[in-house]
């Protein structure tokens, strides 16, 4: 009985999805608060993607005694991995400093170079870095940042709760991009 349902798609999942989409709005800006200014490394998003995963299987019900897979959970809740939502908001950010005035002391910062000794051994992870990996891995470059609205459309990762919006903007986004590689 419990595999014929699972294969109909009538499961607690999908019985309180609604729920847990509520709650997301409640615990995910909680738990992205400021994080278009962090250098994450990747033990910290791994304990992001843990807290993360403990939520949403708290929400649900679901133990991981019950072996299901956290792409599945993520699939039946439509929820984005947080990694990929702080990638998003650290773009943003770096388009709006990007787009100020260049007294604006956003730029001044970004832009300033400390003076002195830093200490033995490997550097420390810098927003830039982070910033410029970001960058890479979108296809944007920094002249990008100029168009607000064409920026939020580059920098937006693939959000489920939003499937089946803004056809248009998504056609609109790779015709961008096409026409920007063809140069």
């Amino acid at each position: 009985m419990r595999m014929l349902r699972w294969s109909l798609g009538v499961t607690r999942l999908d019985r309180i999805r609604n729920e847990v989409i509520r709650n997301k709005l409640k615990v995910t800006p909680a738990m992205l608060y400021g994080a278009e200014s962090w250098a994450l490394k990747k033990v910290h998003e791994k304990k992001l993607e843990v807290a993360e995963m403990r939520m949403l299987r708290w929400s649900c019900g679901v133990t991981r005694l019950d072996r299901i897979r956290n792409e599945v959970i993520r699939n039946k809740l439509r929820v984005t991995e947080v990694t990929k939502k702080i990638q998003e908001r650290r773009l943003q950010w770096y388009g709006h400093v990007m787009r100020r005035d260049e007294d604006y002391v956003g730029k001044i910062v970004n832009r300033m170079q400390v003076a002195g000794w830093r200490a033995r051994g490997r550097p420390k992870k810098k927003w830039e870095h982070c910033v410029t990996k970001d960058l890479e891995e979108k296809g944007l470059s920094e002249n990008d940042a100029q168009n607000r609205g064409r920026w939020k459309l580059l920098t937006r990762n693939a959000d489920p709760t939003r499937v089946g919006k803004g056809k248009e903007e998504e056609e609109e986004v790779f015709i961008y991009l096409k026409n920007k590689n063809n140069f």
